[in-house]
């Protein structure tokens, strides 16, 4: 996917993940401030939305941003999936899950389960599909085929893992 050219175009990313939250990528260049005191000078940036995307940090920092989204949404599908299950009581920090150790089994289930009905789906191409209908003015690339997707057996492999 080209981002360089949506951010060229002043068109930022979006994308919606597996746990239906919206993301929004715009990197714009921030409005400088400057206020002069009498013993020091501060620079303040703002942010403003109708400055211009800045190119090279929107496409440097795309990638970190997706694989943040879609980690959050593995969190926020597994939270679910262990309050649904009768566990109330838990701990969270970036990708990294505690919960009692009577648990640890729901969890280490739940936690595999979650990750292989996420990337069973095409995240890809509905993340790339999004990308067309969002800019529906901009050249972008063809939509790709089909990206392989994890079987059903890939759960039992990541079990044992």
């Amino acid at each position: 996917m080209n981002h360089r050219r949506a951010a060229k175009a002043n068109r930022g990313m979006a994308w919606t993940t597996p746990a239906g939250f919206r993301v929004v990528h715009e990197t714009r260049e921030p409005k400088t401030l400057r206020i002069v005191r009498s013993d020091r000078t501060f620079v303040v940036y703002q942010e403003d939305e109708t400055r211009k995307i800045d190119s090279r940090k929107q496409v440097e920092g795309i990638l970190a941003h997706l694989v943040h989204s879609m980690d959050a949404a593995h969190m926020m599908l597994t939270i679910n999936r262990l309050q649904t299950g009768g566990v109330h009581h838990f701990a969270m920090v970036h990708d990294n899950f505690g919960v009692h150790a009577s648990d640890i089994h729901f969890l280490n289930r739940a936690l595999r389960e979650e990750f292989v009905r996420i990337y069973s789906e095409t995240v890809l191409q509905n993340l790339f599909k999004e990308r067309w209908e969002a800019n529906p003015g901009v050249s972008l690339p063809a939509l790709p085929r089909q990206v392989p997707r994890y079987s059903p057996g890939t759960l039992i492999a990541l079990f044992f893992a």
